[in-house]
């Protein structure tokens, strides 16, 4: 089996700029507004809340993405590994002389 690292990188990339743009949204900006402009109201207490929630739960996709992008990164690098281990393995256990392809079809 051979890894295409290529695409499994290019999602990884798009997953990190999602992650960056995830961050950088200020949902709860307008509601803590709301809630400054409204002290002591049921609606200032709702604003809060709402705003509490969007950044706990935007910056918790957005973690969740980084993650996912770097589970990626790491899946390629010790897939590589794992096959170049591999690869030495088979090397060591070929007799001298022979081609990959000779000592396959033995």
């Amino acid at each position: 089996m051979e890894l295409q690292p290529e695409p499994v990188l290019a999602a990884s990339a798009v997953a990190a700029r999602l992650a960056a743009q995830l961050s950088a949204v200020q949902l709860a900006v307008p509601l803590d507004e709301v809630a400054a402009a409204l002290p002591g109201s049921t609606t200032r207490a709702s604003a809060a809340t709402l705003a509490d929630t969007w950044k706990l739960r935007v910056g918790g996709l957005a973690g969740d993405v980084d993650r996912h992008a770097e589970a990626l990164r790491s899946a390629v690098h010790t897939f590589g590994q794992v096959e170049d281990e591999h690869r030495r393995d088979l090397h060591r256990q070929r007799p001298h002389g022979l081609s990959t392809t000779t000592a396959g079809s033995q």
